[in-house]
């Protein structure tokens, strides 16, 4: 193998050396087992330019070039993450609407401007916390994240971005988050919406305004969702059990919406009409522990073997998506630190390695829109890589660097 560069060695006693020293510009991986996204290459180079990835190779030859020697290592694609709420610093939400005379109009828990849970005017692209740090992420082999506001009904428009001090923004405006469930502010005690029934309810009907809206008066909740609103964004639908995933999709054929499925965890009793409609689903990946069939005495030995048995039938969750081609992808919701182990669990419930990574990788870019820039190891793609001690499947394998555009950013 020729080259002619500055050698930055990745061995674990030099790891921290290499820290700053491979900077945006000219950097070669050599010598690494290369995963392109569909099978591992063996003692493999790769040529990272303003970065972008300009060659693959057993042989390269790069003048001028920061070189990082990865023997031993294991080179993937950036992981992404489908879907987070952690880093942003969302703004208070509005206060209710003042009280109006109700002797001939509708009480003020009613009419229009009360907008419960109504959040549309967000984006999370604007909001990333001051003190944001990609540290855990990194720790997880994450290199792109779509970010999303996750609280209220109608939450905000979530946004992609390639993790860093700040994040880089790649997609400002992917699509409207959506819990039919409300959370952070659709009901409850306060007042209309109340109810699953209400929240609905009020959810089509502001659907139904964004659709109409002409752009006066000037509406920044009806203008943002307007996009989403007529099919032209997505619609990412916070839905886990099997009936809020029929809700999601029979009020996007109501309303014309494009949806994709967060969450999911009982997707797979929808995967034949997930599948018929091509819909997407960011699969939550920590399953949590497996219930206990010797618990206290308080609670019968049926409850505990029904709640096991629910357990183990979610636990194929994945496997049923990928068997009906139903696209997925992964989100660290619920488990952000554990990312990685749970994905790796993932292993454990009937799919192989190479499913859970294209997962982890081609998967999520492709629901994301960036399957022509990342998710896989070849010429013309983004220069976003995860650098493993170990086969991925392997349980002792680690993080022990990222390279985002180009730049190292080691793991400590």
């Amino acid at each position: 193998m020729a080259f002619n560069g500055r050698v930055l060695s990745i061995a674990v006693s030099t790891l921290v050396a290499a820290l700053g020293a491979a900077q945006a510009g000219r950097l070669l991986i050599v010598d690494a087992k290369v995963w392109d996204g569909s099978q591992y290459l063996e003692h493999t180079s790769v040529l990272v330019n303003n970065g972008v990835i300009v060659e693959i190779g057993k042989t390269i030859t790069a003048a001028n070039a920061e070189v990082v020697n990865a023997a031993g290592m294991v080179l993937y694609p950036g992981f992404i993450d489908a879907y987070t709420t952690s880093g942003l610093k969302l703004p208070d939400p509005a206060t209710a609407a003042p009280a109006r005379n109700t002797t001939d109009r509708a009480y003020a828990s009613m009419w229009e401007a009360n907008r419960k849970g109504i959040r549309s005017d967000l984006v999370a692209g604007d909001c990333f916390a001051p003190d944001f740090d990609p540290v855990v992420s990194f720790q997880n082999g994450v290199v792109t994240t779509l970010f999303a506001p996750g609280s209220g009904t109608i939450r905000g428009e979530c946004s992609i971005a390639r993790l860093g001090k700040p994040p880089v923004v790649l997609n400002k405006t992917f699509g409207q988050e959506i819990s039919i469930r409300g959370g952070g502010g659709g009901g409850g005690a306060g007042g209309y919406p109340g109810s699953l029934m209400g929240i609905i309810a009020l959810m089509r009907q502001t659907i139904y305004d964004a659709q109409g809206y002409s752009g006066e008066p000037k509406d920044a909740f009806l203008q943002n969702l307007q996009a989403a609103a007529t099919g032209k964004e997505f619609s990412l639908f916070m839905a886990d059990t099997s009936r809020d995933v029929h809700r999601a999709l029979v009020l996007s054929k109501e309303l014309g919406l494009k949806p994709i499925i967060v969450g999911g965890r009982e997707a797979y009793q929808m995967a034949p009409v997930l599948a018929e409609n091509k819909t997407p689903v960011i699969i939550r990946v920590d399953m949590g522990s497996e219930p206990s069939l010797t618990g206290d005495d308080t609670t019968p030995a049926e409850i505990r073997k029904e709640r096991r048995d629910e357990w183990l039938e979610r636990t194929t969750n994945l496997a049923v998506l990928l068997k009906a081609r139903v696209p997925v992808a992964l989100t660290s919701d619920g488990g952000r630190t554990d990312f990685l182990k749970n994905a790796r669990n993932l292993l454990k419930y009937g799919v192989s390695a190479p499913e859970v990574l294209s997962a982890l990788t081609s998967g999520g870019a492709n629901i994301l829109g960036l399957g022509s820039r990342c998710g896989s190891i070849k010429v013309g793609m983004d220069g976003d890589f995860v650098l493993m001690s170990a086969n991925f499947e392997d349980d002792k394998s680690v993080v022990k660097a990222v390279i985002v555009s180009g730049k190292m950013e080691v793991v400590k």
